[in-house]
């Protein structure tokens, strides 16, 4: 049996203490429930109620967006240097934000004058500090506001417009592997579509399905194409219950008007 020392016994507790300590701190650090990945504002499986147009405030001459939390990066998003992305906005910016997360949000930002590259839109994801943002209370949209063609980043559209006095008739397309020469050339092509004609709505949301109001949860059930299209400003946020196409076709996403 070994003795320890007074001491000794002293230091082994301190350095113990210290260690659990540190670990505990990891863990907390690590594992704090909530949010604390921003893959994007809209996901499929996923209803996300919480979406809202906010505008950068900051008083400095740019706002970056900051990291995920992860296990190389466990203190993630916070404001310093090694969180830091090189993406920025600018004072004036128009953002997408998701639900609050410690003084931070899942943002996305798209440019006004953004031009699809290669079928795709550069779309700008990260963590933004809430203090540097004001939401932004606007008026709710008029037919011309809804009104036009609307392209995701890739393989979906949809199409609005007027459809008699009071109406508005949605008009939509998506592939799955529109973009995949070797799915080109087998044929391998899934679609759907995106079709209804409702009245103007009095709010920002237009819902699509049978007996789907749009303020339920789109459910799992894809026997029947369900969909909630929501307006923020010049972004078109749309989601689905996976039921309006073939496999992999989905409308989710956020979309910009062709100019």
């Amino acid at each position: 049996m070994t003795l320890i020392s007074g001491w000794h016994r002293i230091l082994f507790l301190a350095i113990t203490i210290s260690a659990s300590g540190i670990a505990a701190e990891s863990l907390s650090a690590r594992d704090q429930p909530g949010l604390r990945t921003c893959d994007g504002i809209v996901a499929f499986g996923e209803d996300n109620p919480e979406v809202r147009l906010m505008k950068v405030v900051t008083k400095g001459q740019r706002l970056p967006f900051y990291r995920n939390r992860t296990e190389k990066t466990p203190h993630c998003p916070v404001e310093v240097d090694g969180c830091q992305l090189k993406s920025f906005v600018v004072p004036g910016d128009l953002l997408l934000v998701g639900p609050d997360m410690d003084g931070f949000a899942c943002a996305s930002y798209i440019s006004p004058n953004a031009r699809r590259v290669r079928n795709q839109f550069r779309e700008t994801i990260g963590f933004v500090p809430l203090s540097e943002l004001a939401v932004v209370m606007g008026a709710p949209p008029t037919p011309a506001d809804w009104s036009g063609t609307w392209f995701r980043s890739a393989e979906a559209e949809i199409e609005i417009g007027p459809d008699g006095p009071g109406k508005l008739k949605i008009l939509g397309q998506a592939t799955y592997g529109g973009h995949d020469p070797e799915r080109v050339k087998r044929g391998a092509i899934n679609v759907g579509e995106l079709e209804g004609i409702v009245d103007m709505p009095k709010a920002n949301m237009i819902a699509l399905g049978d007996d789907f109001d749009g303020t339920k949860p789109l459910g799992k059930d894809r026997s029947d194409c369900r969909a909630r299209l929501r307006l923020f400003g010049p972004y078109l946020v749309v989601e689905d219950n996976g039921g309006c196409g073939g496999n992999g076709v989905t409308f989710i996403g956020v979309y910009m008007r062709r100019r």
